[in-house]
């Protein structure tokens, strides 16, 4: 019984496989989506083979079966778009209004120094540039303090708060093999 089964899905595949590949192929965006709504299809052929007609009537069969497993990937695909879109635009909404006109900043700037110097310096934060000695063997000294923030591409690997509860990120310009502040991994850094 089991190898009447394989015959009659064997054969239905290599008549058909071809056919229903450049079908999808017709239909999707991508060769991987074509790959898997074939593969879905005979998945589908195999679990019903049964079901699944003799000859020729087999292919036919099998584009109907496409059909379905091609209906079921576009509706998957609409609603990821749908709910990415939606995402975006939550996202948008919290977080995509920032400062980027210089009247914004110059607001931000005045409302920041009318602050009393106590509540400006707990929202500083300072950038201490670190020099670390050749081969990194581990340790660092602190080469410079900024309080501009450093580049994007600059790594963070330590944050600190002193005394006086001002933030100080301990930063190198570089990526190095060993984490310098602990001589830890040097993917040990701090992630946003």
């Amino acid at each position: 019984m089991d190898d009447e089964r394989s015959a009659r899905f064997e054969a239905a595949y290599d008549r058909a496989y071809g056919q229903i590949t450049a079908y999808a192929v017709r239909r999707c965006d991508s060769p991987q989506d074509a790959a898997d709504v074939v593969a879905e299809t005979f998945t589908v052929a195999w679990r019903r083979v049964d079901e699944l007609p003799e000859g020729p009537e087999a292919t036919l069969w099998l584009y109907g079966v496409a059909r379905k497993v091609l209906a079921n990937h576009f509706r998957g695909d609409n609603r990821r778009r749908e709910r990415t879109a939606e995402l975006d635009a939550e996202l948008a909404d919290r977080y995509g209004h920032s400062p980027d006109t210089q009247v914004e900043l110059d607001a931000i700037g005045r409302a920041f120094r009318s602050l009393p110097d106590d509540d400006r310096e707990l929202l500083s934060v300072i950038f201490a540039v670190i020099g670390v000695p050749p081969g990194n063997p581990g340790g660092y000294g602190i080469d410079r303090t900024q309080s501009t923030p450093v580049g994007d591409d600059w790594v963070v690997w330590e944050a600190e708060e002193n005394a006086k509860g001002v933030i100080q990120l301990l930063v190198t310009e570089e990526r190095l093999d060993k984490n310098p502040v602990y001589g830890g991994p040097r993917d040990a850094v701090i992630q946003d």
